[in-house]
């Protein structure tokens, strides 16, 4: 029997059912095509995950009968992704992989190589599109966690008022064809990883970021594009 994922913010741990919002009830009942019988998890994006049996299969208000609750707590230190605003096509793909690899937080910044849209920063409707990806990149890879998502300073700006202690990493080419390994034996919050966007970080960006205690990360011999340099940066940070 299949298993669907369903985002229902307001979810509290004592519910016994639960009446799924008017989006996520089209989706689940008309394009997913679920039927009663069927399990439901609902996720808040924080951690708690219900598993639920769908009673009544409305496109409009699908409701469930939950049958148990699952509390995750939070991976420590948390792995957060910072990078320059590539070509716009490119921005949804780096928001679903980063979500789907457990990144908690993301931060879109405008580059002096970022080619950043005209109201970019002033489209409340592109950063909703931006968290219904990662919304749907959470059901996809069952992330419990749906991350942050910022995108309203130059990377210069953000770096300069950059003050999180420990360990971070920024992605610089070395034509290495060994992928250096980031290494932390400092107990942290937060593991910052800085990609910039195509054409890379200037001189200026990457010598603000070295100043602010970016340590280097080789991802190997070859150029990446920006979407495959997150997701290696991720992997490798993973494993550090």
């Amino acid at each position: 029997m299949p298993a669907f994922h369903c985002f229902e913010h307001s979810i509290t741990p004592e519910a016994k059912e639960w009446t799924i919002g008017p989006e996520e009830s089209h989706h689940l009942v008309k394009v997913l095509r679920a039927k009663p019988e069927d399990t439901v998890y609902l996720l808040n994006g924080k951690g708690l995950r219900l598993k639920s049996r769908l009673i009544a299969a409305n496109p409009k208000a699908a409701q469930v009968e939950i049958l148990s609750k699952e509390e995750i707590s939070e991976d420590a230190p948390q792995l957060c992704l910072a990078v320059g605003i590539p070509k716009p096509k490119t921005i949804e793909t780096i928001i679903r992989q980063a979500t789907e690899m457990g990144i908690g937080e993301i931060q879109l910044l405008n580059a002096e190589r970022s080619e950043v849209p005209r109201n970019f920063f002033n489209s409340t409707e592109k950063l909703e599109k931006l968290q219904r990806v990662a919304q749907e990149a959470c059901k996809q890879s069952e992330n419990p966690f749906l991350p942050e998502i910022h995108m309203n300073q130059t990377m210069a700006d953000w770096l300069k008022d950059f003050h999180e202690p420990g360990a971070h990493w920024v992605a610089h080419p070395t034509r290495n064809s060994k992928p250096s390994s980031p290494t932390s034996a400092i107990q942290q919050r937060k593991h910052w990883l800085l990609i910039g966007p195509e054409g890379g970080l200037t001189d200026t960006e990457y010598k603000l970021a070295r100043e602010k205690g970016f340590h280097p990360l080789n991802l190997g011999a070859t150029i990446l594009r920006v979407d495959t340099a997150c997701v290696a940066i991720c992997a490798q940070a993973r494993r550090g």
